[in-house]
């Protein structure tokens, strides 16, 4: 599984999470191949951001944009972040949900030892 930047993305890829706009209307939904279209769907309706199936091709590292974790870490971290978020309101708030998403990836980091 891989979190990756959307600009990272690559036709082909295969998405492990439904993709959902700032209103919550889906875009793309789990389990579709990536296409160079939604690549512009993405860009356009400002996702910074997608959850991949599987691993990326060249065990991409944290410096390219792509953080690799296992399932069981990504899921302490999410629920541990989670409580954080609580009272918000991450499916109306592209801003509030670009800070989660952060919030995560620094969460694994410490989770990780870095």
């Amino acid at each position: 599984m891989a979190i990756i930047p959307t600009n990272k993305l690559m036709p082909g890829m295969v998405l492990k999470s439904a993709v959902n706009d700032i209103t919550g209307r889906l875009l793309l939904g789990k389990g579709v191949e990536i296409g160079q279209k939604h690549l512009t769907i993405f860009k356009t309706w400002g996702i910074t951001e997608v959850d991949i199936e599987g691993d990326v091709e060249d065990d991409a590292v944290k410096e390219d944009g792509v953080i690799q974790v296992d399932e069981e870490t990504l899921c302490k971290a999410r629920e541990e972040v989670l409580e954080l978020f609580a009272f918000t309101d991450m499916d109306n708030s592209t801003i509030t949900k670009e800070i989660f998403h952060l919030s995560v990836q620094h969460k694994i980091d410490r989770l990780n030892g870095v």
